[in-house]
């Protein structure tokens, strides 16, 4: 048998009032205290294992050693388990010698036990908390008759339990042994008898059954499930309970996944599993949505741009990642992602999945138990890259929470911790120049800029087709296709567009035809697609169908198969395409209303409207030769129009954002 803590620890005087001097965590280091590492590290591999926390309940999910200062007087081990309702917390004195006898408790233990719960300022909460002796070894006697003193004092009926052991002398011993050093009354002692909790083990034997026990729970715990990297697991446990009582005094689950994730392939925690399934199948859905090739099969190489990227996501917390929509921003990313750190954990979120995510009232519907920040730190993996997608499209209201998220995964600027995740965001250029304090809150990024298409990648990309190779003649047209979506698109509809080159020379009579192609001329089409596209103007990313007017729920019915509506069939809600194609609906709707500059003027202070608006400032340049300036015509003067021309020049400023495409 290992020699007894007790003969290297001083002993405080006994009485209700005293205390033990605290201890320095490094003077607590002898060969008696490998015990208590052990214990420590086999409820560590329990907190892994989601098991319950011996006599309180719940799952641990901190450790503490040599908790003294902290008002507790038994104070080697403090296990803090996490409840329905509040934390629990069980407080563990750890001997490696057997310490009970027939007779009952040892009157040391009993004592601080004691002093534990009359202390009206103490930590120790009545209801909710433990107080627990491991001993090595089981004393046969005790360990019965302890039993049913339990079982005894768990009834309300405090008559009852008292008759019951006064009549059994071994188990009126046991009961004696705890209220004696207390001097208490029998429903007093009856209270704390339900919080005490005496915990056998053998860990320090030649042959354990509790170490086997725990070296299985390690292979459970392990992706693998082998039986060396098991026990190697094991010893890494050991380790982390020696550095916490020497060292750092509090081990979390966090933490503890910190540790050992770099060097351990492991299984997600029981508590989070689900939560990581319904992440990767909101990841899978995103990614599956963002084409990396022309419709064609052609991959435009961007060399320098996942160049850059790489090596920004390498070496950077966080990367903005920023362009015009359609510019192949998400594309980029998740090329440079699959391609260069293959074996990353990815997690992928719209700004719709990312604020039910972050929402308690509404997380259950992805499902998500837990709190998104909770979940993505227990991570099992060693790199990890969060994604945040289409931020312009997130409302200034969630820009708190989503700073609370980066707060909990990263570390602060120039701290020095283990760098576990990465977060990418991807914008629209126009919302980062406005909004990159409001969602980093000051945190430092790197930035990488993708840029329209050059004329030769255009040509590269259009030359392949049978139907659309003769394009590459026209300077004005692969001008205007220099946006990466505009080119997939027309690639799409192919010979559908008319052989008309100087009908293609810029981005808005680009954006007229195909709005032709895909509506087929059909004013419900039309009126729908402009209809929504307000909607998803208003941050309302998606529309569920039993949202829509009988009517509009006929005409997507029968919409065209070339119509860039989609109907997401994981929750049943109509989505555009891409951004873009929002954009140009909203553009069609502009057109409208273009001689009422008061009422399209005010949409000038919501993002989402800049495209469209600055389209429309484009598509009125276009018109001079029928919109001559006010006051003037080429048959002589003629009266004002409505529509300001300054308001006409603001629209395509570069002070707003920079055109989309050369025109």
């Amino acid at each position: 048998m290992a020699p007894s803590k007790n003969t290297s620890k001083p002993k405080a005087p006994r009485g209700s009032s005293a205390k033990r001097a605290a201890a320095t965590l490094r003077s607590t280091s002898g060969a008696g205290f490998e015990f208590e590492d052990l214990i420590s590290a086999w409820q560590l591999v329990k907190a892994l294992s989601g098991e319950q926390a011996p006599g309180i309940g719940g799952v641990v999910t901190q450790v503490q050693a040599q908790v003294s200062t902290l008002g507790w007087r038994i104070d080697d081990l403090l296990l803090t388990a996490q409840a329905t309702t509040a934390p629990r917390r069980l407080a563990i004195s750890a001997k490696s010698n057997l310490q009970v006898t027939a007779a009952g408790l040892p009157a040391d233990f009993v004592t601080r036990a004691w002093e534990q719960w009359r202390d009206p300022q103490g930590p120790f909460n009545r209801a909710a908390d433990g107080l627990a002796l491991v001993t090595l070894g089981t004393h046969q006697a005790f360990d019965s008759a302890w039993r049913e003193v339990k079982n005894a004092c768990s009834g309300r009926d405090t008559v009852l339990a008292m008759s019951r052991l006064r009549s059994n002398t071994r188990q009126s011993g046991v009961f004696d042994s705890v209220q004696k050093p207390g001097g208490a009354s029998d429903e007093e002692t009856i209270e704390l008898i339900r919080r005490l909790h005496v915990l056998p083990t053998d860990l320090q034997f030649a042959h354990s059954d509790n170490e086997t026990q725990a070296i299985a729970q390690c292979r459970r715990l392990l992706a693998s499930g082998c039986d060396d990297e098991a026990q190697a697991l094991w010893k890494g446990f050991n380790n982390v309970a020696k550095e916490v009582r020497l060292r750092s005094g509090t081990i979390t689950v966090p933490d503890l996944l910190s540790l050992l994730r770099g060097q351990f392939g492991l299984r997600h925690h029981p508590d989070f599993e689900r939560d990581w399934e319904t992440l990767f199948h909101i990841t899978a859905d995103h990614k599956a949505r963002i084409e990396t090739e022309l419709p064609s099969g052609y991959a435009v190489p961007r060399t320098a741009e996942k160049s850059s990227l790489q090596a920004a996501v390498a070496d950077h917390p966080v990367t903005v990642v920023f362009g015009e929509s359609g510019s192949g921003k998400s594309a980029l990313v998740k090329s440079v992602l699959d391609g260069a750190y293959p074996s990353w954990n990815q997690v992928w979120f719209g700004p719709e999945e990312l604020k039910t995510a972050l929402s308690a009232a509404r997380r259950s519907a992805l499902p998500l138990t837990h709190e998104l920040a909770l979940v993505l730190t227990a991570t099992v993996k060693p790199q990890n890259v969060l994604v945040i997608d289409s931020a312009e499209r997130i409302e200034a209201g969630e820009f708190v929470v989503i700073r609370r998220l980066l707060q909990a995964i990263l570390p602060s600027d120039g701290e020095e911790t283990e760098d576990a995740w990465r977060v990418v965001i991807v914008t629209q250029t126009q919302s980062w120049v406005e909004g990159e304090e409001t969602i980093l809150g000051g945190r430092k990024a790197h930035i990488v800029e993708v840029e329209t298409l050059k004329s030769d990648a255009v040509k590269l990309a259009l030359l392949p087709s049978p139907t659309l190779g003769w394009l590459t003649a026209h300077d004005d047209t692969i001008a205007a296709l220099s946006n990466l979506r505009t080119l997939a698109w027309v690639i799409k509809a192919g010979a559908a567009l008319g052989s008309n080159a100087g009908g293609l020379a810029s981005h808005t009579a680009i954006a007229d035809r195909l709005w032709k192609y895909w509506t087929k001329d059909r004013a419900d089409v039309q009126s729908l697609m402009m209809r929504l596209a307000q909607r998803e103007a208003s941050f309302e990313r998606s529309f569920g169908l039993t949202d829509l007017e009988p009517a509009d729920t006929a005409t997507f019915t029968q919409r065209p198969d070339e119509l860039p509506l989609r109907l997401n069939e994981r929750n049943n809600r109509i989505e555009f395409e891409h951004d873009l194609a929002a954009d140009w609906a909203r553009f069609q709707f502009l057109k409208q209303i273009w001689k009422d500059t008061p009422q399209w003027a005010t949409l000038a202070g919501n993002p989402l409207w800049m495209n469209a608006l600055r389209m429309l400032g484009q598509f009125l340049l276009r018109q001079s030769p029928r919109l001559a300036r006010p006051g003037t015509s080429p048959s002589g003067p003629r009266r004002p129009r409505r529509t300001s021309w300054r308001a006409i020049s603001c629209l395509t400023r570069s002070a707003w954002t920079p055109t989309l495409n050369a025109s």
